[in-house]
């Protein structure tokens, strides 16, 4: 039958197949009555009458994914028979259809699964009537985690009714008249699940690989096409990439080199500058810059404005971190305006300095050990600056070092100074050179 099924209200010609139609009297759907026309002995055209309470259906399984669907929300399964002074034509087994995941073999053919008792085709002398498909509700409409990543893949979940596989023919995303628009049942493995009132599939790509996503949430218009027709237009709802332009810490304005500062103990106040934070935004992510070290993940967030929010750091290893914004599109680009340097809690303290003497003209190389040496960024002899060495260097080693090699600066011959030296952490604390219990001695 061509073709095998059609809208419940005015269902279109149909073509019969069979045979021995030549002295044909009759032809019903579901026990329905028919006008018709014998074309030859193996062809009628006939137009099948409205579905009513008077046609039978083929009953559908009540449980699983068919509860709660019946011929108004889902397809009713017609047995048509033709009929003349001898009798009628035989009648087919008519299996409930498919519903449920979707599945394709090694060469795209649809996949029966084993056991199910259902069709992925009509019988022969099955019609399907289809009520108006209707799309009542789009995943994407469930907010940021809902939303469909505009480099195509998402999963999104779509209610409704008409949604039958064996009477779907396609989804729409974008201008239903653009075959463009079209994602085929028949050639698209993009369809993972149908029933009458229920649809997941994934959503298609807005842009093209290496393409720059959008920053805002961009709306396309979502449909399906199926025998009965068109169904009207729901929204589905990409993410776009956010842009981050500037991190505050509005209880420490200090900056070193460009980017602020929090102990690595998590919760600092911090705000967020950009664009792309409204209705979009899932996480706010702390990436090393460097190393990739130090990862930490908050879900927490108030959104201020499309353009501000505020959060808070969560607890990892130190590091120089970038702060992104990210959607299910992906997360804003590193940038050297993200920048924050995460430490560990612990102004720095000297216990020694061997040896504990030099020449009054510098230049003796020292080793220096204490608490919280690590990330040092300056060492001083009394008010004297010297040069120095790390070790080890790495900021998520701050909290751990306790020893570091330096060369002294010059100074006075007889004089005592203090060894003491200024660290990540105690520059964002404000905790200057630290204590000192060592010092050192210039001599002639």
């Amino acid at each position: 039958m061509e073709p095998a099924g059609g809208p419940e209200s005015a269902p279109r010609e149909v073509t019969i197949l069979g045979s021995g139609f030549s002295a044909a009297s009759s032809v019903s759907f579901g026990g329905v009555p028919a006008s018709f026309k014998v074309l030859n002995s193996y062809e009628i055209a006939a137009t099948p009458p409205a579905f009513s309470a008077r046609t039978s259906c083929a009953p559908l399984p009540s449980s699983g994914v068919y509860e709660g669907e019946n011929a108004g929300n889902d397809i009713c399964q017609a047995q048509v028979q033709v009929s003349d002074a001898a009798g009628a034509s035989a009648t087919s087994t008519i299996l409930p259809p498919l519903e449920g995941p979707i599945a394709f073999d090694a060469e795209g053919a649809f996949v029966t699964p084993v056991g199910c008792g259902c069709e992925v085709r009509p019988a022969p002398s099955e019609f399907d009537y289809v009520p108006t498909p209707q799309i009542t509700s789009v995943s994407s409409a469930a907010g940021p985690a809902g939303l469909a990543d505009e480099s195509g893949g998402t999963l999104i979940t779509v209610h409704g009714s008409g949604l039958n596989f064996l009477t779907m023919n396609w989804a729409d995303v974008g201008d239903p008249a653009l075959e463009s628009s079209q994602i085929s049942l028949e050639e698209s493995t993009a369809f993972k699940f149908l029933s009458g009132t229920e649809m997941q599939i994934e959503a298609p790509a807005l842009i093209a690989p290496g393409e720059a996503p959008s920053v805002n949430p961009l709306s396309r218009p979502l449909s399906v096409f199926t025998q009965a027709g068109q169904s009207p237009s729901a929204t589905l709802t990409y993410a776009g990439v956010p842009s981050v332009t500037n991190v505050t810490n509005p209880a420490n304005p200090a900056r070193l080199k460009g980017a602020i500062g929090a102990a690595d103990t998590g919760g600092t106040p911090i705000e967020l500058s950009g664009e792309g934070f409204a209705g979009q935004l899932q996480r706010v992510q702390f990436i090393d810059s460097e190393h990739g070290a130090s990862q930490g993940t908050q879900f927490a967030f108030t959104t201020d404005s499309n353009s501000s929010l505020t959060t808070q750091t969560v607890a990892q290893s130190p590091g120089l971190v970038d702060v992104e914004a990210c959607t299910a599109s992906g997360c804003s680009s590193p940038s050297s305006v993200d920048l924050m340097y995460l430490y560990a809690p612990g102004a720095p303290e000297v216990t020694s300095v061997a040896p504990a003497s030099g020449a009054a003209a510098g230049h003796t190389k020292v080793v220096i050990r204490g608490q919280n040496l690590g990330c040092a960024l300056g060492v001083f002899f009394g008010e004297a600056e010297a040069a120095f060495t790390q070790v080890p260097a790495k900021l998520e080693d701050c909290g751990a070092a306790t020893v570091l090699d330096a060369t002294s600066p010059p100074g006075k011959a007889g004089e005592e100074v203090p060894v003491t030296l200024t660290t990540v952490e105690s520059f964002f604390t404000g905790s200057g050179h630290g204590t000192s219990g060592a010092e050192f001695t210039y001599r002639k």
